[in-house]
């Protein structure tokens, strides 16, 4: 979490610490790279590179990706730049809150805005500029490079998921819908 720009390690260490021990698994936290000063394709760079690094060692299907909010998405894009790029993928994907709309363009963003008590359309816009810049996508259907290039990987809620492990994601226009891949 953290808009891909601010969070740290520090601030997920006690629920990484939960899971792994509700799992009897080892868990790998990433540091990866933020925005401004790494903007997008930086983060998903570090996760597929996490992947394949803990990928080389372990069979991916023991193997479960996850992350909450901004961590979600990266869950998500990660998933979907793995299954593109023909590797073998994990076993599934974890994605607490993701979010998975970097254009805003989902109804929520402003029926939640007086209820909930985290996110703010504002910080999210200024969020997805600084991390995906001119390839953030738009709400009018424009095919930025970054969809071309990385399957929607900053609006994976709009990608093709065929192929990637079971999920479910919320979708932009309800939280308590989603979809299985």
């Amino acid at each position: 979490g953290g808009g891909y720009c601010i969070g740290s390690l520090t601030s997920h260490r006690a629920m990484l610490t939960h899971l792994a021990a509700a799992t009897e698994g080892r868990v790998l936290a990433v540091d990866y790279r933020l925005a401004p000063e790494h903007p997008f394709p930086a983060a998903l760079d570090d996760a597929i590179a996490a992947y394949r690094f803990v990928a080389a060692g372990h069979d991916p299907s023991s193997i479960v990706l996850a992350g909450d909010s901004a961590g979600g998405g990266l869950t998500v894009a990660t998933l979907m730049a793995l299954r593109d790029a023909g590797d073998r993928l994990p076993a599934g994907g974890i994605c607490l809150s993701p979010w998975a709309d970097l254009s805003q363009s989902g109804a929520t963003i402003h029926s939640n805005a007086t209820i909930d008590p985290m996110v703010r359309a504002d910080d999210l816009d200024r969020w997805a500029d600084a991390y995906a810049g001119t390839h953030r996508s738009t709400p009018t259907g424009g095919e930025p490079p970054v969809r071309r290039f990385h399957g929607s990987a900053t609006a994976p809620h709009r990608g093709r998921h065929c192929g990637s492990p079971p999920r479910r994601l919320p979708t932009p226009r309800s939280t308590s819908e989603g979809e299985r891949g």
